[in-house]
């Protein structure tokens, strides 16, 4: 089962204006991908990161072990404490605009949308 989730983390003010201590906080964070996973391999990945206007747009993609949605939810705590402590900044809302999940299939050929 493979996870792909692009969260998009509005802000009560404009982040742009600090973008280099956001993807500061994002890179000193990157253990939030690993938490929870037996190994790196089986961790998430943090495939994009995105500051535009008020949002943080986050893409992460992971397997069984570390969901993404769950890397995201970690995320968006960390940025709203920090960012809330540094700049006064709080987090208005999560939004998830895109979510895929694949599941695998044993035989080849089957039609994954009919799962009867």
């Amino acid at each position: 089962m493979l996870f792909e989730v692009e969260g998009r983390l509005r802000f009560r003010k404009p982040v742009d204006e600090i973008r280099d201590d956001v993807l500061g906080i994002v890179r000193a964070n990157m253990e939030l991908l690993v938490k929870g996973a037996p190994s790196r391999e089986e961790a998430a990945e943090l495939k994009e990161v995105r500051v535009e206007g008020d949002s943080v747009i986050l893409v992460i993609e992971s397997g069984r072990k570390v969901r993404a949605h769950d890397v995201l939810l970690r995320f968006a705590r960390v940025l709203s404490e920090e960012l809330g402590r540094r700049h006064k900044i709080g987090l208005r809302e999560l939004e998830v605009p895109r979510c895929v999940v694949r599941i695998q299939s044993d035989s080849p050929g089957r039609d994954a949308g009919r799962l009867a």
